[in-house]
């Protein structure tokens, strides 16, 4: 019985449909379902419409491992350009921090303020370090000048940052003490993050939506 009234309500579901359809109302009926769908606004994604090279690559960099994915950057550049004598315009690189890397997208405030070096086991000599490193490399260091962040994000790099691991920080900056909750370390950090960083939702969302654009993979360590 229960089986005969459940084809009856689809049945007249499916007439009120038709009509809803004939009558040209039949948005109305899916009311529900297209609030559903546009509660949300979709986040920015500016960082996209900035990998216009005709060659295009996502470079996965969880792991700071001395400037790796850095470097492989700028080779990937250099190598373009010196073995087909393309511009830095014609290639787009795309580089995603999230898990070890976040503390690089930050300023050197940051690193004094959070310690981060501390935090993400970074050493500038025998101690923790108390700038970014990696932002422009100071002569001496392991990582070649031209391989700072600042230098290729000079030549068109895109640097993305994920949120997920953003917040991450914060709640654990927040648990060491003395810097108030996770929501005010985030407010404060904010404004330090490096000009021309973008924030996406997510490391696993960028690395599909740069793929969806053209962008090739490589896990840069």
């Amino acid at each position: 019985m229960s089986n005969e009234s459940g084809i009856g309500r689809r049945a007249f579901m499916d007439r009120v449909l038709a009509l809803g359809a004939a009558l040209g109302i039949g948005g109305l009926a899916r009311a529900g379902e297209a609030s559903a769908t546009s509660a949300h606004a979709p986040p920015d994604e500016a960082w996209l419409q900035r990998l216009t090279g005709r060659h295009k690559q996502l470079f996965d960099a969880p792991q700071v491992e001395g400037g790796r994915a850095l470097v492989h950057i700028r080779n990937f550049m250099n190598a373009y350009r010196d073995a087909y004598g393309l511009r830095d315009a014609d290639v787009s690189p795309l580089l995603i921090l999230y898990a070890q890397t976040v503390p690089l997208a930050f300023t050197d405030e940051a690193w004094v303020k959070y310690d981060l070096g501390k935090m993400a086991e970074i050493d500038d000599g025998d101690a923790p370090a108390r700038k970014n490193l990696y932002r422009a490399p100071a002569a001496g260091f392991s990582l070649p000048a031209d391989a700072g962040l600042d230098a290729l994000m000079q030549r068109g790099v895109v640097v993305v940052l994920c949120n997920n691991s953003f917040n991450k920080w914060t709640r654990d900056i927040a648990a060491a003490g003395n810097h108030g909750t996770a929501a005010e370390v985030r407010a404060a950090l904010i404004p330090m993050m490096i000009p021309g960083i973008s924030l996406v939702p997510a490391a696993v969302m960028a690395v599909n939506r740069a793929q969806e654009a053209g962008c090739t993979y490589y896990y840069a360590g």
